[in-house]
């Protein structure tokens, strides 16, 4: 007996076969059945496959083509997760690059703004340095003078100098008209100094605002208050108090004595205040102890208007002079060395030269020298 391999190709698949022949006949008795083969037909010459081959192959092409499309649909979607992330890489990207962008612009911003305040400041610098030294150049009064930058002090007016005048209106000259009168205190030019006013001012007067103004304030010339009696200038002391110094004639007294000397303030009204320079009080009456001090500190041209007991009055009757203070209380000295009191005004009469006179009293008799 021998054998026969019969190989049969369907649809890309290859069966094999064996087919065992026990004679020459080819009948269906004699045909063997190999596994996945159906027997082998009776007419025609030639073999036919069974039904079970032709499933197992389209299975196997269904299982190929399902891979396929399964390989297709992994590719296509590694294809769209490789496209998904460098489309957010992009976006990232871009974000990133705006992102730059936006700090360089806001750095930008910023850098331009600080220039500008610091462009803004130099300005607000430069100019406040120029009106300080403009202040400073305002501040700058004649000799003998103290200056009151945009302000116009009132008061009686007593010349008017100015470019067409006779001098003309320069600093130089409106000091020197100033300093020729006994009764000008007050010294008015405008910020160019080509015009001037002198005039007579009171203290607690008009004073006004007046940027192209500046008021130089003359300070009244410093006195003496000599104590006729007892030949001896009154003097106001560190701790306050107010006396009599040493005998002395008024010709021979010292310049260092700067606790006598007191400046005349006119403060309207035909009344005074006394002002000292050395300590920078003025003079007051206290009605309660009836004595003479002084007041709190104060420059000489800012008495405020309701100081009462620093006004006086300088009377003068028949040749001799008294000073009448708050209250009408006299200053009057108790000799060489002693408190100045304040004293109620009496009068009395007395006989000179056969004729009849009234006088205050010889402790109250002053000069002022």
């Amino acid at each position: 007996m021998g054998s026969v391999v019969v190989m049969l190709c369907m649809s890309s698949s290859i069966v094999v076969g064996w087919i065992s022949m026990k004679g020459r006949s080819r009948n269906s008795s004699n045909v063997l059945a190999g596994p996945g083969l159906g027997p082998v037909g009776p007419t025609g010459g030639s073999d036919s496959l069974g039904s079970s081959g032709v499933v197992n192959n389209s299975q196997a092409a269904q299982a190929a083509q399902a891979a396929q499309a399964a390989q297709a649909a992994q590719a296509v979607q590694a294809a769209q997760a490789a496209q998904a992330a460098q489309d957010a890489q992009d976006a990232q990207d871009a974000q990133d690059a705006q992102a730059a962008q936006d700090a360089q612009a806001a750095q930008a911003a910023q850098a331009a703004q600080a220039a500008q305040a610091a462009q803004a400041a130099q300005a607000a610098q430069a100019a406040q340095a120029a009106q300080a030294a403009q202040a400073a150049r305002d501040a700058i009064a004649p000799q003998g003078y103290s200056s009151k930058p945009n302000k116009e002090f009132g008061g009686s007016e007593l010349f008017y100098l100015h470019p067409e005048s006779t001098p003309v209106g320069i600093e130089q000259n409106c000091v020197q008209a100033c300093n020729s009168r006994n009764d000008c205190n007050v010294l008015i030019v405008n910020k160019a100094k080509n015009m001037c006013w002198g005039k007579k001012f009171s203290i607690g007067g008009t004073v006004a605002d007046n940027s192209d103004r500046i008021t130089f304030l003359r300070p009244p010339r410093e006195s003496f208050i000599y104590f006729v009696r007892h030949r001896c200038p009154l003097m106001l002391n560190a701790d306050r108090n107010v006396g009599t110094n040493i005998p002395i004639e008024p010709e021979h007294i010292p310049a260092a004595w700067t606790f006598e000397r007191f400046r005349i303030v006119d403060v309207g009204n035909d009344q005074v205040a006394f002002h000292s320079a050395a300590h920078n009080r003025f003079l007051r009456v206290n009605p309660d102890s009836r004595r003479i001090d002084a007041s709190e500190p104060c420059n000489w041209d800012e008495l405020p208007t309701n100081w009462e007991r620093e006004r006086f009055r300088i009377l003068e009757m028949y040749g001799k002079k008294y000073i009448i203070g708050f209250n009408d209380l006299v200053i009057t000295a108790n000799g060489p060395q002693s408190a100045v009191t304040a004293e109620p005004k009496t009068f009395r009469q007395i006989n000179i030269n056969n004729s009849t006179q009234l006088t205050i009293g010889n402790n109250q008799e002053i000069q002022i020298r």
